[in-house]
């Protein structure tokens, strides 16, 4: 699967995970199918990011190996909302950071929501 960070996404990951791209969006990509496989799915990709043509132009790009079924679920969730497969890929990304930010905070989401 390619993979095509913009300059802000590949800064995120660097900042808080470290320089190993690949196995940070795996990681993120993990999480992300997790959650939407559960009750706690993670929001939808902002629609303005399509909407004004603001898929980040890649800074970084490279093949990510993932399983087959990791990848229909990340290509039937860019066809549901009917956006790219690598803006589903970079929002994995956030959603990822975004919820370690959130558990760095709070104590693991399933403290919380309990």
């Amino acid at each position: 699967m390619k993979v095509e960070l913009g300059t802000f996404a590949r800064w995120s990951i660097e900042n808080r995970l470290g320089s190993n791209l690949r196995v940070a969006v795996l990681t993120a990509l993990h999480h992300y199918v997790r959650r939407l496989k559960s009750g706690w799915r993670p929001a939808f990709p902002p629609s303005f990011c399509v909407e004004r043509g603001a898929v980040a132009v890649a800074d970084s790009t490279f093949e990510l190996q993932v399983g087959p079924g990791m990848r229909a679920t990340l290509e039937r969730e860019a066809e549901t909302h009917r956006v790219p497969l690598n803006l589903v890929l970079t929002h994995a990304v956030f959603v990822y950071l975004a919820d370690l930010e959130f558990a760095d905070r709070n104590g693991p989401p399933s403290a919380v929501l309990n």
